[in-house]
């Protein structure tokens, strides 16, 4: 594969015998080319500014030279706290872009100072690449620039108390306008092409709008497999990125709507079997053995998806399910215990939070025995929970297609899985952004919990506490959770009275609301509906965690609408102080924690 120059560039060798489709689309008389099938797909997103849009540049994804002034900026895009600049915000490394107008600019600063990979919800960026090389792309192509901006935009918006919608919205739709007049004239699309469309997507998953964050998902696809193949897609560090950026999306989308993963096993295999032969020949390089292992959780994460879709489906005899079923069965266990001893250095395990003023009384913190780790294997708290998700979602699926119960150990993944969320929050040197990764992980376990206090508190709070950094849940699962805890006041907000409930918040969501579409097929509809975890449940009879025995004495716990407003926001990081719950509740078995996180590996 050619390396991608300014605007991006690489040679597409790809046959489309490795890939699959969810849905199979109808026959058409007359095919239309795919760059304007691409581009359909695209213009079919709607435009996110409540007014006309701008005109759109013919510049389209045209590279930038430093005297490019580009479009046009209408005035409501220019917010009065960019017009002073620090003296260093032209620059970051390497990337200048100094000849940018100034909101650009400041955006951009925005982006290298406050922002990580992990309001990406990427686990692991040994390169700094969303910081450097990103921004190289971006200020030489101007719908990729655009949509970075938009995102720095919206993140920077949420911390501001008189942030407007129009604040980031506008940059969205420049950049929706520029790349579409770029797939229209039917320019060469490259890897800036594709990770404008990521970037995209990642702001619609923010939004909550998992309709059209599936729109881009699949049209980032199309443009993969013209660029790169499952053997060229390891050849740079800018291909694996902007393919695990992408996998993600598909994973997620595959488990949570039960159907196929877009792209076959043998691109997530093509990965996991580079990370794993470079950890070989650098057996010091911890980067590669992280990576090895977040590229294994999602290649099991594939594994899952196509079992229970084909299931679903009918297109797997019982038998076959059984025997593939416990194969995964065996994979996920295997996951825990070939950890490197690298990735569980004692030295990097943060032992206690005694001391220190960060720490809050809460149901699932435990200040003496954290189980988290700092420094080069920070990531690997996220692979262990993501790990633990994927384990999760297979028993439970498992216990659906049985017609069991769901075992406990759901619970209990669900109950540790609580406690990192807890320790990353306490943590003081934790870096920005560092709860965002785990807002899937939370979804799915809230089901495994009792439907009682005082679980059901932190879970409400902790869902306003990911909506106020800017994680915007699905409408559907506000009302299925609402259904779930049948406390129809959460189908408005997560906190009674509207507590902490921030404008900003609430413009996001009347605005999503006011746009949705419903989905075209029934994937679509799957993803929207989160099928995976709420098709075979009852709702009405509280669900899963319901019937669980820890529910008992959770039930003896009184809860009272001043524990819920007793909430803070605070630099993202929210407390509560429930005052007398039991000791018990707020620990899962230290023990038990440190199969994952210590020297014992599985569970």
């Amino acid at each position: 594969m050619a390396e991608a120059d300014g605007e991006g560039t690489a040679v597409r060798r790809k046959s489309s015998s490795s890939v699959k489709t969810r849905e199979s689309p109808a026959k058409a008389s007359k095919k239309p080319s795919p760059k304007l099938e691409l581009a359909r797909k695209i213009s079919e997103t709607p435009s996110l500014m409540p007014d006309k849009s701008p005109t759109p540049s013919t510049e389209g994804s045209i590279a930038l030279s430093a005297t490019t002034i580009g479009p046009v900026i209408p005035n409501r895009l220019i917010s009065p706290w960019t017009e002073s600049l620090p003296l260093d915000a032209s620059s970051y490394g390497r990337v200048n872009w100094s000849h940018l107008p100034s909101n650009l600019q400041f955006y951009l600063h925005y982006h290298v100072t406050h922002l990580t990979h992990h309001h990406y919800s990427l686990k692991h960026d040994s390169t700094d690449f969303l910081r450097t090389t990103l921004l190289e792309i971006a200020i030489k192509n101007w719908p990729l620039l655009y949509s970075v901006v938009g995102f720095a935009a919206f993140q920077h918006t949420l911390t501001h108390p008189n942030g407007k919608l129009e604040d980031f919205l506008g940059f969205y739709n420049q950049s929706v306008s520029l790349l579409r007049e770029s797939l229209r004239k039917n320019r060469k699309h490259t890897i800036a092409t594709l990770m404008t469309i990521l970037q995209l997507a990642t702001i619609e998953e923010f939004l909550g709008d998992w309709v059209n964050l599936l729109g881009h998902q699949r049209a980032s696809y199309e443009i993969l497999i013209k660029l790169f193949t499952p053997e060229t897609v390891t050849a740079t560090e800018m291909s694996r990125v902007v393919f695990g950026w992408y996998s993600r999306f598909d994973v997620f989308a595959g488990i949570m709507a039960a159907q196929e993963t877009v792209l076959g096993r043998e691109w997530l295999y093509s990965l996991h079997q580079y990370h794993l032969s470079k950890s070989q020949m650098e057996p010091d390089n911890i980067d590669h053995k992280v990576e090895a292992k977040i590229a294994e959780t999602r290649l099991l994460g594939v594994d899952l998806a196509s079992l229970f879709a084909q299931l679903s489906n009918g297109n797997v005899t019982r038998e076959a399910f059984l025997h593939r079923n416990a194969a995964l069965t065996q994979q996920i266990a295997a996951w825990g215990t070939t950890i490197d001893p690298m990735l569980q250095d004692s030295k990097y395990r943060v032992n206690s939070f005694e001391g220190t003023s960060t720490v809050e009384s809460s149901l699932f913190a435990n200040s003496y025995n954290p189980n988290i780790y700092k420094g080069p294997i920070w990531s690997m708290n996220y692979a262990v929970v993501d790990w633990w998700a994927v384990d999760m979602m297979h028993r439970y699926q498992t216990s659906q297609a049985l017609q069991v119960p769901p075992p406990e150990e759901c619970f209990k993944l669900a109950m540790k899985t609580c406690q990192v969320y807890e320790a990353i929050q306490q943590y003081p040197d934790r870096p920005p952004g560092a709860l965002l990764p785990l807002q899937a992980s939370l979804a799915m376990l809230a089901l495994f919990l009792p439907s009682t206090p005082p679980y059901t508190i932190w879970l409400r709070r902790t869902f306003a506490q990911m909506e106020s950094m800017g994680y915007i849940y699905p409408t559907t699962f506000r009302n299925k959770m609402a259904l779930h805890w049948n406390d129809p006041e959460i189908n408005n907000w997560w906190l009674p009275n509207n507590e902490n409930y921030l404008p900003i918040i609430r413009s996001i969501r009347s605005f999503v609301e006011d746009r949705r579409t419903p989905p075209k097929d029934s994937t679509g509809t799957d993803l929207r509906d989160m099928k995976a975890i709420f098709s075979s449940l009852n709702l009405k009879e509280g669900g899963v965690g319901s019937s669980h025995q820890h529910s008992e004495n959770a039930a003896d716990a009184v809860v009272t609408p001043g524990m819920l407003r007793s909430t803070a926001f605070e630099e993202g990081n929210l407390t509560w102080t429930p005052g007398g719950e039991a000791e018990g509740m707020r620990f899962w078995a230290d023990d038990d924690f440190a199969q994952d996180f210590g020297e014992r590996g599985g569970h």
